[in-house]
């Protein structure tokens, strides 16, 4: 739908993944993605500190580990600006490592920056240029709504609908199909395990299922 809206206003997208399942569905969807590869030893390197990003901090990646990733998804933002006229880059949430190293890279070249983050009201989204959360320009400059016309109605309407759904408790899209085989989670796994495609977040299952089929063939 982004890419149909982005299309009707003269403007293209290409998407950058991580993930197989990310990249496998751009494709079919006839939209250009490039995969995140493994950094080059002799590559640019992020020039950002990865010792406070959230992973670090609570442990689910070394220190060690979050540099791969930051000097991967560099890398791959400098090879695809080098072959394509950017003129924004939009991130999903925008807090983790592979945000940050985006947000400088925007920064470093002049390119706008679109953050996007669920709603609170589905099918609803969150845009902001600035970040989400404590980082958007709405928590910086909460005057912006003013420019909004919405009457009492509509707010009592807003309300009444959050508040259905605080007592239901729906779970987030993310999780709606739990309970269903992860075929696109397998496949993610698999290729990591494989590829060594760098994970923003650390992937125990894909080294399990790594380590078992090595011990299958080498046994």
């Amino acid at each position: 739908r982004m890419k149909s809206g982005l299309y009707e206003r003269g403007w293209d997208m290409i998407v950058v993944a991580h993930r197989v399942s990310v990249w496998l569905a751009a494709r079919m969807a006839g939209t250009p993605c490039y995969l995140a590869r493994p950094p080059d030893p002799i590559g640019p390197s992020a020039e950002m500190p990865v010792d406070d990003t959230p992973a670090v901090r609570v442990g689910r990646l070394s220190v060690t580990q979050a540099r791969y990733v930051a000097d991967s998804v560099h890398q791959t933002l400098l090879r695809i600006l080098s072959a394509h006229p950017f003129h924004a880059i939009g991130l999903w949430n925008g807090l983790h490592i592979e945000g940050s190293v985006a947000t400088a890279i925007a920064r470093s070249n002049g390119l706008k920056t679109i953050y996007f983050e669920l709603g609170n009201i589905e099918p609803k989204l969150f845009i902001d240029p600035e970040g989400v959360n404590a980082a958007s320009r709405l928590a910086r400059d909460p005057g912006i709504l003013r420019s909004f016309s919405v009457t009492e109605s509509e707010v009592s309407d807003w309300q009444l609908q959050l508040r259905a759904r605080c007592e239901e408790r729906r779970p987030l899209p993310q999780s709606l199909s739990a309970g269903a085989l992860p075929f696109w989670s397998l496949l993610d796994r698999a290729a990591n395990a494989f590829l060594r495609i760098p994970q923003p977040m650390p992937n125990r299952t894909g080294e399990a299922i790594r380590r078992k089929l090595f011990s299958c063939f080498w046994n």
